[in-house]
């Protein structure tokens, strides 16, 4: 496991030494207000010939808020969302015939964004999806997009005895025992053979060492690094685990970085050791995914034991659980333990991770853990070094949410909508929009109470990322907001989401604008010199960096630091402030945060 610093409570400390750098130019981003004229018909036309009718259907339906003169051309613009829909319908179909099913689901979601009615639906198209996948023998991914999207979302969609029959075939030689349960459930089961198969597989418990043997290590060899005039061999090693029969092991991000990271540029080459007693395998990444630390990788093995991805449940403290990998090296390691809190931490910038209390160390990262029952529980990928037993697991839904993705090759595309919110019991409150966005065209505003997703109630931030994660970018979705009095649906199409989208912020937008995501208050400006800038607080969000320092409306400030420290991934703000609380002396204070923050969608 690599040596990642989970909490940054003592970030400021860390650069005390950069106090005096002054803070960049605080220049307000103008707000985005289309007009009817030529240069936004010119636009429109210009993503229609791109093939965008998604922006093009986001674009009229923002004029409706947005727009600020209502001029000779506004008919020539709206006379434009017909023929998107047609051209979206027509990419729908294109993508049917050449049966790239996936990226039909998506566009058929577009299309039920925009209300237009068809005769196909998702579920069909997941559907085929499936079957296709199947036939292809790429059974991992098949079943647990099934989860996904039929169990999970659509659990009414009907299914031919032909398919229910293949799915079931699929489900038996993968040992998935959730989509089994879900067949028998439904009664899809065609005769007693297959009945009393599938309660076989279902009710079988593997033994510890059957699970072992599904693990292995990986190896990153880095080259030779120098210290102190001596070199070194530099390796990085982790451990991952087989969840499909063909020889693909899940793993962390972090531990096979060197071989996609485009910034790196050093020397590394993985590879994969099943047990101390075999060579090295040669390995290859088929797809990562940074923001939620994981990745697939791919070896010439036929494992003797392959992982299976449960159905989702919740954790509760003082569940026993097991830690299977290779700390330090030592392959075929198992520890014990318990869960210490339930899956509420939030130390990645999407979703969330389990607090456990079992021995996991360097080496440790990629590993599975298992409850009781044998099933797998999740991901090992951190823990703090100078506590004891205060480790975390990426929860196995998050995996399965993009399982699928991971085996498309590549960087795995998340989605986002551009936001930072602010959550308390009663609401998720839009706090920042970053320009140029489509969430920022198309019209979401700071104040905006966010309400659902595609008509789906969202109710925290984790929520709403699952929600948006399960869109590809460039889908179309309708976000549900509460403006004022105002019940309002924005149409929006998703965006790629960079690897960490706030630090994009950083370099386009104000200080001013930047204080709330990133420190928990909304300011004003005040006077400014060369140097420094002046500014009055003007409102607290609960929870936030602001309020847990003890700051308060009205407090005057002067901001002496503003500094971003790459290689910490952090943002630092120097203040010399005079607080309410403390009589309106003056005080410095430094806040700190990550640029990766995870109150964004």
């Amino acid at each position: 496991m690599s040596s990642r610093n989970i909490f940054y409570i003592g970030l400021a400390a860390v650069v005390i030494s950069l106090y005096s750098c002054s803070s960049a130019v605080d220049v307000e981003v103008e707000p985005y207000t289309p007009e009817y004229d030529e240069n936004l018909l010119n636009q429109i036309e210009a993503m229609m010939g791109d093939n965008e009718p998604e922006l093009v259907l986001q674009t009229l339906n923002s004029l409706e808020t947005l727009a600020i003169d209502d001029g000779v051309y506004r008919e020539k613009i709206l006379s434009f969302e017909e023929p998107a829909k047609e051209l979206l319908k027509a990419n729908y179909q294109k993508a049917l015939n050449r049966k790239d099913y996936l990226t039909a689901a998506e566009l058929s979601k577009s299309l039920d964004a925009v209300g237009w009615d068809f005769k196909s639906s998702t579920e069909a198209v997941y559907l085929e999806y499936v079957a296709a996948a199947i036939a292809e023998g790429d059974l991992t991914p098949a079943l647990n997009e099934f989860q996904e999207r039929i169990i999970q979302d659509s659990p009414d969609t009907e299914l031919s005895p032909e398919l229910a029959a293949l799915i079931f075939d699929a489900a038996v030689e993968n040992r998935n025992s959730a989509v089994l349960d879900f067949l028998i459930t439904e009664e899809l089961i065609a005769g007693e053979e297959e009945l009393k198969t599938a309660v076989e597989v279902i009710s079988r418990v593997f033994s510890k060492s059957e699970m072992i043997s599904g693990t292995v290590t990986l190896v990153v060899d880095k080259g030779i690094k120098l210290q102190r005039g001596r070199g070194y061999q530099d390796r990085v090693i982790g451990s991952g685990f087989f969840i499909d029969q063909r020889g693909y092991i899940l793993t962390n991000y972090h531990v096979i970085e060197s071989e996609v990271d485009p910034e790196y540029e050093g020397y590394s080459r993985l590879s994969v050791q099943y047990d101390s007693t075999e060579a090295r395998l040669p390995a290859e990444v088929v797809g990562w995914d940074k923001s939620l630390d994981l990745a697939l990788v791919k070896v010439g093995y036929e494992p003797p034991y392959f992982f299976s991805l449960p159905a989702d449940r919740d954790y509760f403290p003082g569940e026993e659980i097991f830690a299977i990998g290779s700390p330090g090296g030592l392959d075929k390691t198992i520890t014990a333990g318990i869960i210490s809190a339930p899956a509420d931490r939030r130390l990645l910038a999407l979703g969330d991770t389990i607090q456990v209390d079992v021995p996991i160390n360097s080496g440790n990262s990629g590993g599975p853990v298992v409850d009781a029952n044998g099933e797998l529980a999740g991901v090992v990928f951190a823990g703090i070094e100078q506590f004891e037993g205060v480790n975390f697991v990426i929860p196995v839904k998050w995996v399965r949410h993009n399982i699928s993705e991971l085996y498309r090759r590549g960087r795995n595309r998340q989605s986002w909508l551009g936001l930072a919110v602010h959550e308390n019991r009663k609401a998720m409150e839009v706090i920042y929009v970053m320009p140029g966005t489509n969430a920022f065209k198309a019209g979401v505003k700071n104040g905006d109470i966010i309400k659902s997703i595609d008509g789906l109630e969202v109710r925290d931030v984790v929520h709403a990322q699952e929600a948006v994660m399960k869109k590809r970018p460039g889908t179309l979705l309708k976000l549900g907001v509460e403006r004022g009095e105002e019940d309002l649906d924005i149409l929006l199409t998703v965006d790629d989401r960079d690897d960490v989208p706030m630090r994009n912020a950083l370099r386009i937008d104000s200080n001013k604008n930047l204080m709330p995501p990133f420190f928990g208050m909304s300011v004003e400006l005040g006077e400014g010199s060369f140097f420094d800038q002046d500014y009055r607080i003007t409102r607290i969000y609960q929870g936030m960096a602001a309020d847990e320092l003890g700051l308060s409306v009205n407090d005057p400030f002067t901001l002496v630091n503003w500094q971003v420290l790459p290689e910490q991934q952090a943002i630092v703000a120097g203040l010399r402030i005079k607080k309410r609380k403390a009589g309106f002396l003056t005080s410095s204070i430094q806040m700190g945060n990550v640029l990766d923050i995870s109150n964004t969608l």
